[in-house]
């Protein structure tokens, strides 16, 4: 858009009239309630000057305002309430007005907007009353009316230009006070509007940026990084508008964990004070009484002694061991000050504050520490000895900082006694604590160096009887904690036993006892705990006692709740013990060892009937002289059926121990003996409906048998459908047929799931549940009778089956009476004269009316059947329908009657003349078509369809031969409906009038409307809305370069990066309809953990350039307001490539279960309960086809990494748990006709779908699976070769000889590419497993480990590479083989004699195993090579978009930087990943004439020189080995070394002085950092 010319004047054009107005410190204000001077108010104030000139050929005005600004306040107490919401701005304009134009420039400067939530509600009352006061004439409406009018024939402009930065923060003073929550920033923002008058025109240009408060680290962190864009606006032909958003950037999005836990904290806060106040502005003039203000800062005192501490001139306070209390600032005021233009940042932003403290003795005092510096800092507090110190800390918690003093030893209680310290320092003792369970103590600073530690446990004995069980235990030095694994407390005599400490944070390494974990910054910990801790993880209690094996003296013995777990100290050092256990129903087992070297053990318990019943062991080492037992079970079988269950393996021919058949057979028998068919009748359905806890049954497979089990009940046979326990979720249903006891054979239905507990110790046992498949809720307020619809007999009628009541607000299990009748219910109202309703199927979600019928009153009854899936069981719920709202509806706007009845259902209806009745299906499992007649005319219609008006299309005469004619069937039901008004003429006979009558189904909310109408009043009852010609509202055009989303954990790391590129969308709004349209060209998703296999996570598998990876098409009706109507729906998404693997999957289930947890946690609902969900309808749904290429690999040990892996997350058995390569995923298309339903019905719908088509895939994945030699993958890739073998000729010979010579080479091309890449992909597949296989015989893990991360680490691209990457891992296999001979049993002797024969073992298997590894790696690899060689179509070859986001030491997020992330991801993966744990620095590429392309990279400890693309080393050396004075020569820049081979130095080679100067201001700091650490 370009302004309108102005012609400037000229000297002889005077000015007839100027007027200057100066307004000095002008205040204005508006009162919230402008009945009390004491309310809120939003003032202005500043400096006006208005000015006025004006000729015969131009009008002009300006303003200039000088410090202007905005604040709300208490009208009466200004001075003390002001809070600043616009500081203090300058602004100019001015405004030109000719006969032909309108010009208008306005300039500010920059202005940072501050707002809360309080100030958000305080303004909207303020509006709200202004609004509520005004009268119905407007005059700033008229005046502005008037200027546009007078307007319309002139071109008009105005522009506005921010010479700053546009800001705006908001804050939330709610929940805490003044917390910040969003910046936003318009870097420069750029407006322009035309002709505002006629045809309005808007141009937008700014940089926007977009931060959010992150209260983990005090910072504002990037959530919107910075992005340019345009927005435009304009007026349409038709009175409409279009809006456009351009972008040639890409929009960055950041989402965080803490980002997520402060929206969603703050919505949460806000949304229930806007439902809750009584009153809007209740709460706008002073805090909630619930609102936290919560202090910014705290200080802590947990170094075992007094503290004194104090901030500049204020006095001393003293602060007790343990105890916390808020910091008092010294220039915190209790309000905020009348300074208006102060902006309200955050009180904890103060960075000159200080703190000093001193402790108690003889030290000295630490003075001007800063408050708000985050970290661990190590402080001397002994001039004469450096090595007693204090821990000084800086952390946040809940948007405050904690200031922490700590003493450098702590002594943590992990025992379930008290225990009582005693510390000694020169001969003198001092008794500490007692140190609660589970609980610690900070050792006083004075004995942490150089005094010794006691301790003993104080029992419940002890404090009744007022005398100790045991004595002190031996001196423990603190200066060397870590040298004992354990600490023994003899007894007090009587007694007897000795009571033992283990003591945690140490571990054997080569043969000598060192200290592990000292905590950061030279803290030490010490964890009293106890050496054996007895965990029963089992569904009952058990009764256990522990033996010492050589003696068979009983040490100990006792009981252990389920989920409980004991502590085990009355044993002595190198003791060997062992366990037996008892169950109730079961014996004791055998004693077991418990030795801690085996990894797990099995009890074996034997019930009454010598039933075995496997009892896992799980050992869990936790220090030298500490390990945990677990008991466990592999399963627990829950059953919430309420029928007896008898449970088996080996195809019914074994029972499973732990269960009593003989007393449920009698019981059964007795019970069932001469019952009817009330399913009721056959379980205890109180059990299972009224919340009775049902006992598990702990369940086990033999070992030689497979994981398949059998059930049955006492009365039937063993089920024919075998379960497998080796994946999780709904398995599907079970049917057990019974055999005797019965009027006729009962069919019970018994749904399966299997899943992990909820809680998290149980992640080894898997719960099986068993629950009835049916459930019935009555929901009326009547009585229902239900039966099972009657079996078909030859020859005669069917039987009546019995019928069961379900009473009002009842809930009841259904199992089938006969299971050879069809599986059908039927209903029926209790009361007297209800006929029995149409069958209906409840097998599949469905939600549909059903009609009942009375002929002894003529009443007819419609009943809301919906049918859902509630965890495993299907919930069928009966609901009265509302009479206004009924699913259908028949309305007759003829002057006939008119009689209907379902398609095939001798139920006839009559609707009078301009009457209307609600209608349903008496046959819900029949074809949903409407018969019509109306003067013996007939038609059929189809309910469920959407139809515009129709013109009768009549079927012609009848059969008169019929049992019944339509003249009968209209008499014989006027008697019966209860719409028949009045009497009714006679009908004439059958005739045909094709076009009398008119017809059509519309949508009246979530009623289907037919309406049958004469053709003259059709075309006038149409909608108004036909008839109008369609307008167009609105267009909308976003046309953005792309979308990147980058998801970063808690670590923080970036877990993923997806991209989403040339996205287009747009929309448009009519009188008629509403469309849009989204397309996406291409998508990608990049895994951006370092060491991850696979870099791209998805991508679409084809690279074309005209087809859209996504494409989305929507059309909606907008003649309809009740009901939200839907034309067309339709979703495409193209083929992706989709890989994954185990770490990465775990890592991002773990962040969505987080954010899950923190945006979807439990809040009251403030919608109103009587606003209905609009109901949905779709001419047209169609979800595309979706195709997936899986790829899957497993990492072995991430479970002891992260406490779970993917077998646990998948619910999969971890034998099955195997890598998968490029697994053809077809799901087919979802397409629905004419669907009307809610929008939880369409999410069950596609959820059904979705998770139904992806069962039937898994052949697919178990024939992608790599051990086979991905068999599916094979013929895949050969058949596409053979096809394009014959397509492409075929394809060129109808256009020409030409063509078809080009189809035959690139078919043949075709067919060697892809046989040769399934060929040689299938071989190092095959080779690959094997060789997997053959190393875990070499036992070594460390081996295995290497091998793994090798193998993902190196990817030959060709078969040059294959053969060179083949001969090194033969070479490695040779040379570990041979030496491991020798090393391994080096490595044993560390533990013992045992240990040294173990890793003999281990030595001499690898001489033999290692080797043949090295062999098969080598035509694994060389298969690869060979593979990529034949067709580079691997879709691992794809890079990821950018580098993993870097993140500095203080772990703080900050925009995207290039070049730190690339420099952060060569420092991680050089050198197999040995500088991983070193932090970036700094990193250059050089070029030089000599040596060619080269890298220089330091890192916070080491300096490297490296060349070429692979990186080649040049010069590595430690920076604590440089000298800080660094040289700048011609040559380069020269680092000096303080050892090392001579001449003593590395040089950085480059001739470029401005690079010179570039590397030396970024390398110098660096060194001279590192130097002054050492220092």
């Amino acid at each position: 858009m370009s302004p309108p010319s102005v012609a400037p004047l000229s000297e002889e054009q005077a000015w007839n009239l100027e007027v200057s107005i100066h307004l000095q410190s002008g205040e204005v204000g508006l009162l919230e309630d402008f009945h009390r001077l004491d309310s809120r108010a939003i003032v202005a104030k500043g400096s006006v000057e208005l000015g006025y000139r004006s000729n015969e050929q131009k009008q002009q005005f300006t303003l200039s305002s000088n410090h202007w600004e905005g604040y709300l306040c208490t009208w009466l107490h200004q001075e003390d309430s002001a809070v600043s919401i616009i500081p203090p701005f300058d602004m100019k304009m001015e405004y030109t007005s000719t006969p032909t134009s309108v010009h208008a420039i306005c300039k500010v400067e920059a202005l940072h907007v501050v707002v809360s939530y309080r100030d958000f509600k305080s303004m909207s009352n303020i509006i709200t009353n202004l609004k509520a006061s005004s009268t119905g004439r407007d005059p700033a409406n008229e005046i502005l009316g008037d200027i546009a009018l007078s307007s319309l024939v002139k071109a008009e402009y105005l522009k506005v230009e921010w010479s700053g930065v546009l800001r705006v923060t908001i804050i939330d003073d709610l929940v805490a006070k003044s917390a910040p929550l969003i910046d936003l920033f318009w870097e420069k923002p750029f407006i322009e509007v035309n002709n505002w008058s006629s045809q309005p025109g808007l141009l937008v240009t700014f940089q926007l940026v977009i931060n959010y408060y992150n209260d983990n680290v005090q910072r504002w962190e990037p959530m919107i990084e910075s992005w340019s864009f345009q927005f435009k606006m304009g007026a349409t032909r038709d009175g409409g508008y279009h809006y456009a958003l351009l972008s040639n950037d890409f929009l960055n999005v950041n989402i965080t964990l803490a980002f997520l836990h402060m929206i969603t904290r703050s919505w949460k806060g806000w949304e229930e004070d806007f439902y809750r106040s009584s009153s809007i502005g209740a709460s706008r003039g002073g805090s909630r009484s619930s609102a936290l203000h919560l202090s910014p800062y705290y200080i802590r005192n947990d170094t075992g002694q007094t503290l004194w501490y104090w901030l500049g001139n204020q006095a001393v306070r003293e602060l007790q061991q343990g105890a916390e209390e808020p910091l008092l600032l010294t220039d915190e005021s209790p309000r905020r000050a009348r300074r208006i233009h102060r902006i309200r940042d955050h009180p904890t932003t103060q960075a000159d504050q200080t703190i000093s403290f001193q402790i108690q003795g003889e030290y000295k005092p630490v003075s001007n520490i800063p408050i708000d510096k985050v970290g661990s800092y190590v402080l001397h507090i002994n001039p004469e000895d450096y090595s007693i110190t204090v821990i000084y800390e800086v952390s946040f918690r809940g948007g405050s900082k904690i200031l922490t003093v700590k003493s450098p030893l702590v002594i943590a209680n992990d025992t379930d006694y008290l225990v009582q310290v005693k510390a000694t320092l020169a001969s003198q003792s001092q008794e500490l604590g007692p140190i609660a369970p589970r609980s610690s103590l900070a050792m006083p600073v004075a004995y942490a160096q150089y005094g010794s530690l006691q301790f003993r446990p104080i029992h419940q004995h002890d404090l009744v009887a007022e005398e100790m069980l045991h004595q002190w235990s031996e001196e423990l030095p603190c200066k060397y904690i870590g040298r004992k694994s354990f600490l023994r407390c003899s007894p007090v005599p009587p007694h007897s036993a000795s009571f033992t400490f283990s003591l945690l944070g140490t571990q054997h390494t080569e043969g000598k006892i060192v200290k592990v974990p000292t905590l950061p910054h030279r803290q030490k910990l010490v964890t009293l705990g106890a050496p054996i801790i007895l965990e029963n993880l089992l569904a009952a209690p058990i009764n256990y006692k522990i033996v010492d094996i050589p003696s068979g003296v009983l040490i100990e013995r006792g009981s252990i709740d389920n989920s409980k777990h004991i502590s085990v100290h009355q044993i002595q050092p190198n003791q060997i013990l062992g366990l037996s256990i008892q169950i109730k129903g079961y014996k004791w087992s055998k004693i077991e060892p418990l030795n801690g070297d085996m990894p797990s053990n099995v009890v074996k318990l034997a019930d009454e009937k010598n039933r075995i019943l496997d009892v896992n062991i799980d050992y869990s080492i936790m220090g030298v002289y500490q390990r945990r037992v677990i008991l466990y079970c592999d399963y627990w079988l829950v059953n919430s059926t309420g029928l007896k269950l008898i449970f088996g393996y080996n195809y019914g021919r074994a029972t499973a121990a732990g269960q009593s058949e003989s007393d449920w057979e009698e019981y059964w028998n007795a019970m069932v003996s001469d019952k009817g068919a009330d399913p009721r009748d056959c379980w205890h359905f109180d059990d299972c409906l009224k919340g009775t806890h049902v006992e598990p049954l702990m369940f086990c497979f033999p070992s030689s048998e497979h994981s398949t089990c059998f059930i049955r009940t006492p009365d039937s046979n063993w089920s024919n459908e075998a379960i497998t326990f080796d994946s999780t979720g709904l398995l599907g249903a079970v049917h057990l047929v019974s055999k005797k006891g019965h009027q006729h054979l009962r069919c019970y239905e018994i749904t399966v799931s299997i899943d992990y507990s909820p809680a998290p110790e149980l992640w080894r046992t898997k719960m099986v549940s068993f629950a009835p498949c049916f459930t019935l809720v009555n929901k009326t307020t009547e009585a229902l009778y239900l039966r099972q619809c009657a079996p078909l007999v030859q020859g005669g009628p069917a039987h009546d089956m019995e019928a069961c009541s379900l009473l009002p607000k009842e809930r009841s299990i259904w199992h089938w009476p006969n299971a050879r009748a069809p599986h059908l219910l039927q209903v029926s109202m209790q009361s007297s004269g209800w006929e029995w309703s149409g069958k209906f199927s409840i097998q599949a979600v469905d939600n549909f009316a059903l009609k009942l019928r009375n002929p002894s009153t003529n009443e007819r009854y419609l009943l809301r059947v919906q049918i859902k899936i509630e965890k495993s069981t299907t919930l069928v719920i009966f609901t009265p329908e509302d009479p206004k709202l009924p699913p259908y509806r028949i309305r007759n706007d003829t002057p006939k009657p008119i009689v209907v009845n379902q398609k095939g259902i001798d139920r006839f209806e009559t609707v009078n003349a301009h009457s209307d009745i609600p209608w349903g299906w008496d046959e819900p499992s029949s074809p949903h078509i409407l018969m019509i007649n109306i003067e013996n005319e007939l038609m059929s219609c189809k309910l469920d369809k959407v139809k515009k008006s129709v013109q009768w299309t009549s079927r012609g005469s009848m059969d008169q031969s019929a049992s019944e004619t339509p003249t009968t069937a209209l008499n014989r039901s006027r008697s019966h409906s209860s719409a028949t008004r009045g009497s009714t003429p006679g009908l004439s006979p059958l005739i045909r009038r094709k076009g009398s009558w008119r017809w059509e189904v519309s949508l009246d909310g979530p009623t289907k409307m037919l309406t049958v109408s004469p053709p003259s009043q059709s075309s006038q009852s149409l909608r108004s809305s036909f008839e109008q010609k369609e307008t167009k509202r609105s267009e909308v055009l976003i046309v953005i370069e792309g979308i990147g989303i980058s998801l970063i954990d808690e670590t923080p790391q970036e877990l993923m990066y997806a991209s989403l590129d040339k996205i287009n969308l747009e929309y448009s709004d009519t009188s008629e309809v509403l469309n849009w349209e989204l397309v996406i060209k291409s998508i990608q998703i990049d895994n951006q953990l370092y060491n991850a296999p696979y870099g791209v996570l998805l991508a679409t598998a084809s690279q074309s350039t005209t087809q859209p990876a996504i494409h989305v098409t929507v059309i909606k009706s907008n003649r309809y307001t009740e009901v939200n109507y839907f034309k067309y729906l339709s979703a495409l998404i193209q083929e992706v490539n989709v890989q994954l693997d185990e770490e990465f999957l775990i890592r991002f289930v773990n962040f969505f279960a987080r954010a899950s947890r923190l945006v979807s946690s439990p809040q009251e609902d403030y919608r109103d309960p009587a606003s209905a969900e609009k109901m949905i309808y779709f001419e047209l749904f169609h979800l595309n086809p979706i195709k997936a290429n899986l790829t899957f690999m497993a990492i072995p040990g991430l479970a002891q990494k992260y406490a779970i892996n993917a077998s646990m997350l998948l619910g999969i058995s971890t034998k099955l748990l195997v890598n998968v390569d490029h697994a053809p995923l077809e799901i087919n298309g979802l397409l629905l006709k004419n669907p009307f339903l809610t929008r939880g019905d369409l999410t069950d719908r596609i959820w059904k779908h979705y998770t139904s088509q992806s069962v039937r895939q898994i052949y697919k994945v178990l024939g992608s699976m790599e051990f086979l030699g991905s068999p599916v993958s094979l013929f895949t890739n050969i058949g596409t070769g053979f096809y394009d073998f014959f397509y492409e000729p075929a394809k060129g010979i109808v256009k020409s000889p030409k063509e078809f010579g080009k189809g035959v080479a690139k078919g043949t091309t075709s067919l060697i590419q892809n046989s040769a890449y399934g060929i040689f992909n299938a071989t190092s597949k095959i080779t690959g497993s094997i060789g997997t296989g053959i190393a875990h015989l070499s036992m070594d893990p460390e081996y295995m480990k290497d091998r793994q991360e090798r193998n993902i680490r190196t990817k030959p691209k060709h078969v040059g590479e294959g053969v060179l990457y083949g001969a090194r891992d033969l070479g490695l296999g040779l040379f570990k083989g041979v030496t491991g001979l020798i090393e391994e049993p080096i490595k044993g002797a560390s533990q013992g004699m045992g240990g040294f024969v173990k890793g003999l073992g281990r030595g001499v298997v690898g001489v033999a195993v290692k080797p043949m590894v090295g062999i098969m790696d080598f035509a694994t690899q060389t298969g690869i090579g060979a593979r990529n060689t034949a067709v580079l179509k691997d879709p691992k070859f794809l890079q990821r978009r950018r580098s993993p986001r870097y993140f500095g030491p203080d772990k703080i997020l900050e925009p995207f930087s290039p070049l730190k992330s690339e420099g952060a991801w060569i420092l991680k993966t050089i050198s197999k990943g040995r500088y991983k744990d070193e932090e970036y620095k700094y990193h250059i590429h050089l070029n030089h004439p000599k040596l060619g392309a080269l890298l220089f990279l330091a890192s916070s400890e080491t300096l490297f020189l490296r060349r070429g693309r692979n990186l080649e080393k040049l010069w590595k050396q430690k920076i604590s080995n440089c000298k800080p004075n660094l040289e700048v020569t011609s040559k380069g820049i020269v680092i000096h070394l303080k050892t090392g081979q001579p001449p003593l130095r590395e040089i950085i080679p480059c001739h470029d002085s401005v690079v010179l100067q570039q590397i030396f201001l970024a390398l110098a700091p660096i060194v001279a950092a590192a130097a002054e650490a050492k220092r």
